[in-house]
């Protein structure tokens, strides 16, 4: 769901200016009025924005809901990474490839032991072209190596915000 840049561009725009409309988003993201509105929606749903009525317009505002398991950890990375000057495409690749459950099962399995892809297919329990797919797309995003004998292990260098998700995901 954030690994959309158009609603990552609609949640900074939130953070940026707090208290804004949905003509406020949409002027600010150079969007039409019903996909700002679409992206307020989703991102308040994700617990990610808090809605309140001001006047004859609701605004929105970058608190997040207790209720929704994570989403304080997961906003607070997001904010940072896009605070720090990352790019809302860029963001969204990492949050793209650390937000998949097979990718976050991956992740959890390295972070407990380095493992072949063979070893990440028996202990994680996903087929083999799934395996290898996964790990394609999380050393293609630095979050992963792979040395030349086929061992995988958690990338000590990896982005700041696949390091905050990693932990996030590795938590739970």
């Amino acid at each position: 769901m954030l690994s959309n840049p158009v609603r990552l561009r609609v949640l900074q725009a939130v953070i940026e200016t707090p208290g804004g409309s949905v003509s406020d988003v949409r002027r600010s993201c150079r969007l039409p009025q019903s996909s700002a509105s679409h992206h307020l929606r989703q991102l308040q749903a994700r617990g990610l924005l808090t809605v309140r009525p001001g006047g004859r317009w609701v605004r929105y505002f970058p608190q997040t809901d207790p209720a929704v398991g994570h989403a304080d950890l997961v906003f607070a990375a997001v904010r940072d990474a896009l605070a720090r000057g990352e790019t809302p495409a860029a963001t969204g690749r990492l949050l793209k490839a650390l937000t998949q459950a097979r990718r976050i099962t991956l992740v959890r399995a390295l972070h407990s032991a380095p493992a072949t892809a063979e070893e990440l297919i028996h202990r994680c329990h996903i087929s083999r072209p799934a395996v290898y797919r996964h790990l394609d797309r999380l050393i293609v995003r630095n979050v992963v190596q792979m040395n030349m004998e086929g061992a995988c292990r958690l990338n000590a260098e990896m982005p700041l915000l696949a390091h905050d998700l990693v932990r996030i995901a590795c938590a739970e």
